[in-house]
């Protein structure tokens, strides 16, 4: 499938939905040990990473998906954290509510891409060239879940280094 347009044209390698409360990226933690200062991930964050790094993992491998040594790459995701019971009143909305408080969508995201890390969608997250991230509240019937979309560029114009 390709998105064709006056911006080039993208074509769809990975098109996964990821089920489960979508976990922000959050600072490094620090301790001492002795006379070192040891950097660490809190456990939560890995749990999460892991989680996605399998599904997508097993997507790839499932469909046999072609994995992008080179080229930019365009992240597509649509986050739906979990409705907090105050807005479960018959007055609310049914379906999902843009979210544009915290957690920070940038950290969602970063989470995301560093999943994508541990499996070999791409060489590396510095090619991805364009994002488009939204987070909303899930319906009141919904799920938390990820759902991400992942393109590949074909055309010839990009910097070739």
């Amino acid at each position: 499938m390709s998105a064709s347009n006056s911006e080039g044209c993208w074509e769809l390698v990975l098109d996964i939905v990821i089920y489960g409360e979508p976990v922000p990226k959050s600072r490094p933690r620090a301790y001492r040990s002795g006379r070192h200062i040891r950097m660490y991930t809190p456990e939560k964050v890995k749990q999460y990473e892991n989680h996605v790094a399998r599904h997508v993992w097993a997507e790839l491998k499932e469909h046999n998906r072609p994995v992008i040594e080179s080229g930019p790459v365009r992240f597509v995701a649509s986050v739906y954290h979990k409705r907090p019971q105050r807005l479960m009143r018959r007055k609310d909305p049914d379906g999902p509510l843009k979210l544009w408080r915290k957690p920070d969508v940038d950290n969602v995201l970063k989470c995301l891409m560093d999943a994508c890390n541990k499996t070999p969608l791409w060489s590396d997250d510095a090619q991805v060239s364009r994002v488009e991230v939204e987070q909303y509240r899930c319906a009141k019937d919904g799920q938390p879940r990820v759902h991400m979309m992942i393109y590949r560029w074909q055309e010839q114009d990009s910097e070739n280094v």
